[in-house]
Protein backbone atom coordinates (compact mmCIF):
# COMPACT_ATOMS: atom_id res chain seq x y z
CA UNK A 1 0.00 0.00 0.00
CA UNK A 2 2.16 2.46 -1.49
CA UNK A 3 2.26 5.94 -3.70
CA UNK A 4 2.01 4.88 -6.59
CA UNK A 5 2.59 6.02 -10.62
CA UNK A 6 0.50 9.09 -10.79
CA UNK A 7 2.13 10.90 -7.53
CA UNK A 8 5.45 10.19 -8.94
CA UNK A 9 4.80 11.26 -12.54
CA UNK A 10 4.19 14.66 -11.31
CA UNK A 11 7.92 15.01 -10.02
CA UNK A 12 8.99 14.82 -13.37
CA UNK A 13 6.39 16.40 -15.01
CA UNK A 14 5.51 13.72 -17.61
CA UNK A 15 7.20 10.93 -18.77
CA UNK A 16 10.53 11.98 -18.98
CA UNK A 17 13.03 13.61 -17.05
CA UNK A 18 15.43 13.20 -13.91
CA UNK A 19 15.63 13.98 -10.19
CA UNK A 20 19.67 13.22 -9.52
CA UNK A 21 20.30 15.33 -6.00
CA UNK A 22 22.40 12.46 -3.54
CA UNK A 23 20.85 12.56 0.05
CA UNK A 24 24.05 11.03 1.49
CA UNK A 25 24.66 9.83 5.04
CA UNK A 26 27.07 8.49 7.66
CA UNK A 27 26.62 6.99 10.90
CA UNK A 28 28.76 4.94 12.99
CA UNK A 29 29.63 1.76 11.31
CA UNK A 30 28.58 -0.73 14.45
CA UNK A 31 24.84 -0.47 16.67
CA UNK A 32 23.87 -2.82 19.63
CA UNK A 33 19.96 -2.48 20.47
CA UNK A 34 19.54 -1.26 24.17
CA UNK A 35 16.59 -3.72 24.89
CA UNK A 36 18.08 -6.34 27.23
CA UNK A 37 15.35 -9.41 26.25
CA UNK A 38 15.65 -10.60 22.71
CA UNK A 39 11.76 -11.92 23.07
CA UNK A 40 10.60 -8.58 23.35
CA UNK A 41 12.61 -6.94 20.37
CA UNK A 42 10.70 -10.11 18.34
CA UNK A 43 7.76 -9.17 19.41
CA UNK A 44 8.00 -5.59 18.13
CA UNK A 45 9.57 -6.46 14.46
CA UNK A 46 7.31 -7.41 11.91
CA UNK A 47 7.78 -7.94 7.96
CA UNK A 48 4.77 -7.80 4.88
CA UNK A 49 4.74 -10.55 3.19
CA UNK A 50 4.29 -10.14 -0.25
CA UNK A 51 4.57 -13.97 -1.17
CA UNK A 52 2.15 -15.77 0.75
CA UNK A 53 3.03 -19.14 -0.86
CA UNK A 54 6.55 -18.62 1.14
CA UNK A 55 5.25 -17.60 4.97
CA UNK A 56 6.45 -20.82 6.27
CA UNK A 57 10.03 -20.03 4.98
CA UNK A 58 10.35 -16.98 5.31
CA UNK A 59 9.47 -17.07 8.83
CA UNK A 60 11.90 -19.46 9.14
CA UNK A 61 14.90 -17.78 7.67
CA UNK A 62 13.85 -14.14 9.57
CA UNK A 63 12.61 -15.73 13.30
CA UNK A 64 10.29 -12.98 14.08
CA UNK A 65 7.07 -13.50 15.53
CA UNK A 66 4.92 -10.94 13.34
CA UNK A 67 3.54 -10.80 9.18
CA UNK A 68 0.93 -9.06 7.93
CA UNK A 69 -0.03 -9.99 4.90
CA UNK A 70 -3.31 -7.91 3.52
CA UNK A 71 -5.56 -10.79 4.47
CA UNK A 72 -8.31 -11.88 6.71
CA UNK A 73 -8.23 -15.53 6.64
CA UNK A 74 -7.27 -17.08 9.67
CA UNK A 75 -6.16 -21.10 8.12
CA UNK A 76 -2.56 -20.39 6.77
CA UNK A 77 -0.78 -19.12 9.69
CA UNK A 78 2.30 -21.04 10.68
CA UNK A 79 1.97 -22.67 14.68
CA UNK A 80 3.72 -20.11 16.57
CA UNK A 81 4.22 -17.10 14.24
CA UNK A 82 1.97 -14.35 14.97
CA UNK A 83 -0.40 -12.44 12.22
CA UNK A 84 -2.18 -9.18 12.10
CA UNK A 85 -5.60 -10.07 10.26
CA UNK A 86 -6.24 -7.54 7.52
CA UNK A 87 -9.88 -6.06 6.10
CA UNK A 88 -9.95 -4.15 3.44
CA UNK A 89 -13.06 -1.94 4.00
CA UNK A 90 -13.29 -0.58 0.39
CA UNK A 91 -14.54 -4.03 -0.79
CA UNK A 92 -17.83 -5.59 -0.05
CA UNK A 93 -18.40 -6.12 3.82
CA UNK A 94 -17.74 -9.81 4.88
CA UNK A 95 -20.81 -10.97 6.46
CA UNK A 96 -21.67 -11.81 10.00
CA UNK A 97 -20.69 -15.38 9.73
CA UNK A 98 -17.53 -15.12 8.09
CA UNK A 99 -16.29 -12.90 11.21
CA UNK A 100 -17.56 -15.20 13.30
CA UNK A 101 -15.69 -18.16 11.79
CA UNK A 102 -12.28 -16.66 11.06
CA UNK A 103 -12.84 -14.83 14.95
CA UNK A 104 -13.24 -18.67 16.72
CA UNK A 105 -9.88 -19.75 14.48
CA UNK A 106 -8.07 -16.91 15.78
CA UNK A 107 -8.95 -15.89 19.24
CA UNK A 108 -7.27 -12.69 20.56
CA UNK A 109 -6.07 -11.67 17.01
CA UNK A 110 -5.59 -8.09 15.98
CA UNK A 111 -7.47 -6.97 13.13
CA UNK A 112 -6.04 -4.14 10.85
CA UNK A 113 -9.03 -1.72 9.79
CA UNK A 114 -8.08 -0.64 5.93
CA UNK A 115 -5.22 1.37 5.05
CA UNK A 116 -3.98 4.77 3.30
CA UNK A 117 -7.60 5.88 3.58
CA UNK A 118 -6.39 9.59 2.92
CA UNK A 119 -4.40 8.06 -0.60
CA UNK A 120 -6.56 8.04 -3.89
CA UNK A 121 -3.94 5.66 -5.44
CA UNK A 122 -4.39 3.21 -2.33
CA UNK A 123 -7.12 3.31 0.52
CA UNK A 124 -9.04 5.96 -0.75
CA UNK A 125 -11.82 6.40 1.73
CA UNK A 126 -13.77 9.43 3.07
CA UNK A 127 -14.11 9.39 6.95
CA UNK A 128 -17.84 8.35 6.33
CA UNK A 129 -17.07 5.23 4.67
CA UNK A 130 -14.51 4.26 6.67
CA UNK A 131 -16.63 4.99 9.81
CA UNK A 132 -19.28 2.73 8.38
CA UNK A 133 -17.00 0.36 8.07
CA UNK A 134 -15.01 0.06 11.50
CA UNK A 135 -18.04 0.65 13.29
CA UNK A 136 -19.55 -3.03 11.30
CA UNK A 137 -16.22 -5.13 11.66
CA UNK A 138 -15.29 -3.50 15.38
CA UNK A 139 -18.89 -4.59 17.00
CA UNK A 140 -19.26 -8.30 14.67
CA UNK A 141 -15.73 -9.04 15.74
CA UNK A 142 -15.80 -7.68 19.42
CA UNK A 143 -19.29 -10.12 19.93
CA UNK A 144 -17.60 -12.67 18.18
CA UNK A 145 -14.29 -12.23 19.98
CA UNK A 146 -14.20 -10.20 23.02
CA UNK A 147 -10.28 -10.69 23.17
CA UNK A 148 -9.87 -9.21 19.98
CA UNK A 149 -8.28 -5.93 19.14
CA UNK A 150 -8.95 -3.29 16.43
CA UNK A 151 -6.11 -1.85 14.32
CA UNK A 152 -6.53 1.11 12.17
CA UNK A 153 -6.96 3.71 10.12
CA UNK A 154 -2.76 3.70 9.20
CA UNK A 155 -2.86 6.69 7.46
CA UNK A 156 -0.11 7.19 4.79
CA UNK A 157 2.56 9.84 6.78
CA UNK A 158 0.81 12.37 8.99
CA UNK A 159 1.78 16.64 8.76
CA UNK A 160 4.63 15.34 5.93
CA UNK A 161 2.98 14.16 2.63
CA UNK A 162 5.72 14.29 0.02
CA UNK A 163 7.67 16.61 -2.13
CA UNK A 164 8.09 16.74 -5.92
CA UNK A 165 4.40 14.54 -6.39
CA UNK A 166 2.43 16.60 -8.48
CA UNK A 167 -0.98 17.17 -6.87
CA UNK A 168 0.26 14.73 -4.02
CA UNK A 169 -2.96 13.69 -1.55
CA UNK A 170 -4.70 14.65 1.70
CA UNK A 171 -2.56 15.05 4.34
CA UNK A 172 -3.00 12.08 7.55
CA UNK A 173 -3.43 15.09 10.21
CA UNK A 174 -6.29 16.42 8.20
CA UNK A 175 -8.01 13.00 7.49
CA UNK A 176 -7.70 12.16 10.96
CA UNK A 177 -9.53 14.85 12.46
CA UNK A 178 -12.44 14.95 9.64
CA UNK A 179 -12.56 11.19 10.92
CA UNK A 180 -12.64 11.86 14.70
CA UNK A 181 -15.08 14.36 14.09
CA UNK A 182 -17.12 12.49 11.74
CA UNK A 183 -17.05 9.34 13.90
CA UNK A 184 -18.04 11.16 17.22
CA UNK A 185 -20.95 12.71 14.94
CA UNK A 186 -22.55 9.29 13.18
CA UNK A 187 -22.07 7.25 16.40
CA UNK A 188 -21.96 9.31 19.41
CA UNK A 189 -18.76 7.92 20.95
CA UNK A 190 -15.18 7.68 20.23
CA UNK A 191 -13.38 5.43 17.61
CA UNK A 192 -13.46 2.16 18.51
CA UNK A 193 -10.15 1.34 18.12
CA UNK A 194 -7.29 -0.47 20.55
CA UNK A 195 -4.26 0.86 18.71
CA UNK A 196 -3.86 3.74 16.08
CA UNK A 197 -1.88 2.79 13.02
CA UNK A 198 0.35 4.73 10.54
CA UNK A 199 1.93 3.78 7.50
CA UNK A 200 4.87 6.39 6.66
CA UNK A 201 7.59 6.47 4.30
CA UNK A 202 10.09 9.14 3.08
CA UNK A 203 8.40 10.65 -0.08
CA UNK A 204 10.89 13.63 -1.04
CA UNK A 205 11.25 12.78 -4.25
CA UNK A 206 13.25 15.54 -4.59
CA UNK A 207 16.36 13.90 -2.85
CA UNK A 208 16.94 10.85 -4.11
CA UNK A 209 17.39 7.70 -2.73
CA UNK A 210 14.58 8.27 -0.68
CA UNK A 211 16.28 6.81 3.20
CA UNK A 212 15.84 9.63 5.06
CA UNK A 213 14.62 8.15 8.16
CA UNK A 214 13.94 11.40 9.89
CA UNK A 215 11.07 11.98 8.02
CA UNK A 216 9.66 8.79 9.36
CA UNK A 217 10.51 9.42 12.74
CA UNK A 218 9.11 12.80 12.83
CA UNK A 219 5.69 11.69 11.67
CA UNK A 220 5.39 9.03 14.14
CA UNK A 221 6.41 11.61 17.05
CA UNK A 222 3.90 13.85 15.47
CA UNK A 223 0.77 11.36 15.40
CA UNK A 224 1.73 10.61 19.42
CA UNK A 225 1.39 14.30 20.58
CA UNK A 226 -1.50 14.21 18.29
CA UNK A 227 -3.15 11.05 20.29
CA UNK A 228 -2.25 12.29 23.61
CA UNK A 229 -4.02 16.01 22.85
CA UNK A 230 -7.49 13.86 22.92
CA UNK A 231 -8.38 12.31 26.27
CA UNK A 232 -10.19 9.71 25.56
CA UNK A 233 -7.32 8.11 23.23
CA UNK A 234 -4.16 9.62 25.64
CA UNK A 235 -1.43 6.86 25.45
CA UNK A 236 -2.70 4.48 23.35
CA UNK A 237 -0.43 2.47 22.11
CA UNK A 238 0.76 3.06 17.79
CA UNK A 239 1.83 0.40 15.65
CA UNK A 240 4.11 1.24 12.22
CA UNK A 241 2.07 -0.91 10.07
CA UNK A 242 4.22 -0.42 6.91
CA UNK A 243 7.73 1.10 6.10
CA UNK A 244 10.68 1.02 3.74
CA UNK A 245 11.84 2.54 0.70
CA UNK A 246 10.31 3.55 -2.42
CA UNK A 247 13.36 4.48 -4.84
CA UNK A 248 16.92 3.52 -3.57
CA UNK A 249 18.31 4.87 -6.61
CA UNK A 250 20.33 8.35 -6.88
CA UNK A 251 18.35 8.98 -9.53
CA UNK A 252 15.07 8.50 -11.59
CA UNK A 253 14.57 8.44 -15.38
CA UNK A 254 10.99 8.05 -17.04
CA UNK A 255 10.32 6.01 -20.54
CA UNK A 256 7.40 4.99 -21.58
CA UNK A 257 5.66 5.07 -18.21
CA UNK A 258 8.08 3.36 -16.36
CA UNK A 259 10.99 5.07 -13.75
CA UNK A 260 14.32 3.64 -13.93
CA UNK A 261 17.95 4.81 -13.08
CA UNK A 262 21.25 5.45 -14.75
CA UNK A 263 23.04 3.96 -11.70
CA UNK A 264 23.27 0.90 -9.11
CA UNK A 265 20.88 0.42 -6.09
CA UNK A 266 22.17 2.52 -3.21
CA UNK A 267 22.05 -0.76 -0.73
CA UNK A 268 24.85 0.06 1.48
CA UNK A 269 22.27 3.60 2.27
CA UNK A 270 19.40 1.63 2.55
CA UNK A 271 21.08 -0.78 4.93
CA UNK A 272 22.16 2.24 7.14
CA UNK A 273 18.71 3.60 6.66
CA UNK A 274 17.47 0.37 8.14
CA UNK A 275 19.83 0.80 11.32
CA UNK A 276 19.26 4.53 11.94
CA UNK A 277 15.51 3.95 12.12
CA UNK A 278 15.44 0.64 14.31
CA UNK A 279 18.34 2.92 16.58
CA UNK A 280 15.72 5.47 16.93
CA UNK A 281 12.73 2.78 17.22
CA UNK A 282 14.49 0.69 20.08
CA UNK A 283 15.12 4.25 21.94
CA UNK A 284 11.94 5.56 21.78
CA UNK A 285 9.15 3.10 20.88
CA UNK A 286 8.20 3.16 24.91
CA UNK A 287 8.47 6.52 25.26
CA UNK A 288 6.07 7.19 22.49
CA UNK A 289 4.14 3.62 22.96
CA UNK A 290 4.83 2.41 19.44
CA UNK A 291 4.39 -1.39 19.69
CA UNK A 292 5.26 -2.62 16.26
CA UNK A 293 6.93 -1.51 13.13
CA UNK A 294 6.35 -3.58 9.73
CA UNK A 295 8.67 -3.72 7.11
CA UNK A 296 8.22 -3.57 3.50
CA UNK A 297 8.65 -6.33 2.51
CA UNK A 298 9.97 -9.90 2.61
CA UNK A 299 10.68 -10.94 -1.23
CA UNK A 300 11.88 -8.56 -4.44
CA UNK A 301 9.04 -6.48 -5.69
CA UNK A 302 8.97 -3.94 -8.65
CA UNK A 303 6.01 -1.41 -8.04
CA UNK A 304 3.61 -1.32 -11.09
CA UNK A 305 5.32 2.42 -12.27
CA UNK A 306 8.92 1.33 -12.22
CA UNK A 307 10.82 -0.99 -14.48
CA UNK A 308 13.33 -2.29 -11.91
CA UNK A 309 13.02 -3.45 -8.51
CA UNK A 310 13.70 -0.40 -6.11
CA UNK A 311 13.03 -1.00 -2.61
CA UNK A 312 14.67 -3.03 0.68
CA UNK A 313 13.71 -6.93 0.58
CA UNK A 314 14.38 -9.46 3.12
CA UNK A 315 14.76 -12.76 1.18
CA UNK A 316 16.42 -13.92 -1.79
CA UNK A 317 14.87 -16.95 -3.80
CA UNK A 318 11.63 -18.67 -2.97
CA UNK A 319 11.08 -21.83 -0.86
CA UNK A 320 13.47 -24.15 0.43
CA UNK A 321 16.51 -22.42 -1.12
CA UNK A 322 15.75 -18.80 -0.12
CA UNK A 323 18.18 -17.19 2.14
CA UNK A 324 18.35 -13.54 3.85
CA UNK A 325 19.00 -11.01 1.51
CA UNK A 326 21.96 -8.49 2.81
CA UNK A 327 19.36 -6.02 4.05
CA UNK A 328 16.92 -9.48 5.40
CA UNK A 329 20.10 -10.15 7.41
CA UNK A 330 20.71 -6.52 8.92
CA UNK A 331 17.09 -7.21 9.88
CA UNK A 332 17.20 -10.30 11.17
CA UNK A 333 20.17 -9.31 13.57
CA UNK A 334 18.57 -6.02 15.14
CA UNK A 335 15.77 -8.04 15.91
CA UNK A 336 18.09 -10.39 17.78
CA UNK A 337 19.45 -7.44 19.81
CA UNK A 338 22.80 -8.45 17.87
CA UNK A 339 25.44 -5.81 17.08
CA UNK A 340 25.26 -4.94 13.02
CA UNK A 341 27.89 -3.38 11.12
CA UNK A 342 25.65 -1.74 7.86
Amino acid sequence: MVVLLSLILGLLGGETGRADQVHRVFLPLAFKHSAKDASLLRQRYGVIINRRSDVPETMKRLGYFWYLDYQWDADDTPPGIQRALFIDPAIPLLSQDTIRRVAAKAPGSYWMIGGEPNVVETGNMTPVEYSRALNYYSSFIRQADPSARIVGPAVLNFDYTCNGCGDGYQSGHSWLDKFLATYRNMYGAEPPLDVWSIDSYDLNWNVLPLVNEKIITSQLVAFRQWLDSLPEQRGKPIWLAEFGVQWGYGDMLFKDGKAYSSGALREAEMKQFLVRLMTWLDEHSEEHKIEKWFIYSSHVKTFSWASVPSGIHLIDGYGPSSTLSSYGKVYHDLAQGHSVSP
